[in-house]
């Protein structure tokens, strides 16, 4: 059964959450927050790739910022990661300034640092999955 996780970091009236959900050798992160939270965007990493982020639309035409508090995080745990990691991040105080943007962005640093101790102390245990070789698709008959 797949081990599910939650850390926050909080300042002032600034509160962000982390879920974890390790299955297998990966995880999947999903960081949340505010007064409207959502998917905003998804960052996709394992420690030997380059991550990726992929933002979504916004509802007033542009595209979400929150890939910025999954990059954090995911540049904190990259070099930890054991398998892959998905992280999503959607995080909407309404009426936020720019000096509350800087303080979620430290928070996800915050987390991520959390991410991190708990991941390196993680023990996945289990065996490696077996693969059999299959003949080629062309010497496959259909039954």
């Amino acid at each position: 059964m797949p081990e599910m996780k939650q850390f926050e970091a909080s300042e002032d009236d600034f509160i962000l959450t982390a879920n974890l959900r390790v299955i297998g050798t990966d995880v999947v992160i999903s960081i949340e927050g505010g007064t409207h939270p959502h998917v905003g965007a998804v960052t996709m990493l394992t420690a030997s790739e380059k991550l990726t982020t992929h933002t979504f639309p916004s509802h007033d035409g542009r595209r979400h910022k929150d890939g910025a508090l999954g990059e954090n995080v995911a540049h904190i745990l990259q070099d930890v990661l054991q398998g892959s990691a998905t992280i999503t991040a959607g995080v909407h105080f309404d009426g936020i300034s720019w000096e509350g943007i800087q303080v979620c962005l430290e928070l996800s640093k915050k987390l991520g640092m959390q991410l991190r101790t708990y991941l390196q102390a993680y023990e996945y245990g289990g065996s490696a999955p077996l693969y059999q070789k299959l003949p080629p698709k062309e010497q496959c008959s259909e039954k």
